[in-house]
């Protein structure tokens, strides 16, 4: 047996309180509707902005494994603990997904100092080769999906280079992926 208390509110025969079709249901549900059209979307311009295939065909067995260990060496170094100067959430979010807005505070930085491991385990190899494992973690990248089905994050692949005394950037890892693209 239920008990009509107020408009829009129930209680049963236990003493329960339960809405039905409430403003604010209706208002939750309107949101949650919105939120997957927005993921939905989102979803589809990450895959349409990944690169074609093709452009990882012929890219050899050593070449993606050597990738997967750049890719590793600058996550490791990007989550490593700082506790002299941590980050903030927003900032790790940031330096994970992006945001068009560099994370520095000098050179020692999380950001900096991952992109500084990426950019010493790349220097172990002749430039060509240096070419074929940047294509090797950008196939191992966008083949391996994360959380929720999506493509990790790629911001190894465009971090721009060490920062000039002029303000400028030297050539980094960014502008090899972008010759790599453009082929």
């Amino acid at each position: 047996m239920q008990v009509l208390v107020k408009p829009h509110v129930r209680c049963d025969s236990t003493g329960r309180v339960g809405l039905t079709d409430h403003w604010l249901d209706q208002l939750q549900a309107g949101v949650q509707r919105e939120i997957q059209q927005i993921e939905q979307a989102r979803e589809a311009y990450v895959r349409a902005a990944q690169p074609d295939k093709a452009l990882f065909e012929g890219v050899g067995e050593e070449a993606v494994r050597l990738g997967k260990l750049l890719n590793q060496t600058f996550a490791a170094a990007l989550n490593r603990p700082q506790a002299d100067s941590p980050m903030t959430l927003f900032e790790q979010a940031q330096a994970v997904y992006g945001g068009g807005h560099e994370i520095e505070s000098g050179d020692d930085s999380r950001l900096d100092y991952a992109r500084r491991q990426a950019e010493d385990f790349l220097a172990q190899f002749r430039t060509e080769v240096q070419t074929e494992i940047v294509r090797g973690a950008m196939g191992a990248l966008y083949a391996d999906e994360g959380q929720g089905g999506r493509p990790k994050s790629d911001t190894l692949l465009w971090l721009a280079g060490q920062r000039r005394s002029d303000g400028g950037r030297a050539d980094g890892i960014g502008n090899m992926t972008a010759r790599i693209v453009a082929v």
